[in-house]
């Protein structure tokens, strides 16, 4: 894929949903894939977070909790690094969680330091929680690592110069 492209792809259960993001895209279109993209994550998140107990898992049942966790928080941090670097100058609206009701729909632009905080967190809570490498297998192919996590949170630390 050429360098005028950016392919986004997320991962719901078996599925797998692709956007390719362009700079000429008109900016609805770019602002509405990020936020599908949040979403997504933030479904991924509230389901793990609320109706599965970690606690109860066995060792290896936490184990895919933490990476499916690691690959949502991956993804919703990714989706802020790429809303944050595009528009109002890092100012945007911030879903913490899923939406649960329509009041909860139109919010007010975060400030740019509370987003670049928000999805700083999320990079290092895929960071902890992501394997160094994936397992083998065609399912597995282009899904984050610790790696990944850390070459995107090493490279906004460089992009906003707070090294």
């Amino acid at each position: 894929m050429d360098d005028q492209f950016r392919k986004i792809t997320t991962r719901v259960g078996r599925g797998t949903h692709i956007c390719i993001i362009t700079p000429q895209m008109p900016y609805q279109e770019k602002w509405d894939a990020l936020y599908t993209g949040v979403w997504r994550a933030n479904q991924v998140i509230y389901a793990l977070e609320n109706r599965i107990d970690r606690e109860a898992l066995s060792a290896e049942d936490q184990s895919k909790w933490d990476y499916q966790m690691g690959q949502a928080r991956f993804m919703r941090g990714l989706m802020y690094f790429y809303l944050s670097s595009a528009f109002n100058n890092g100012s945007v609206v911030l879903r913490k969680n899923l939406i649960q009701s329509t009041s909860e729909f139109n919010q007010p632009l975060a400030p740019a330091e509370e987003v670049l905080e928000f999805y700083r967190a999320d990079l290092q809570a895929a960071y902890d929680l992501l394997p160094y490498t994936n397992p083998s297998g065609q399912a597995y192919v282009g899904l984050a690592t610790k790696g990944t996590a850390a070459t995107i949170f090493s490279y906004q630390l460089y992009v906003h110069k707070r090294l």
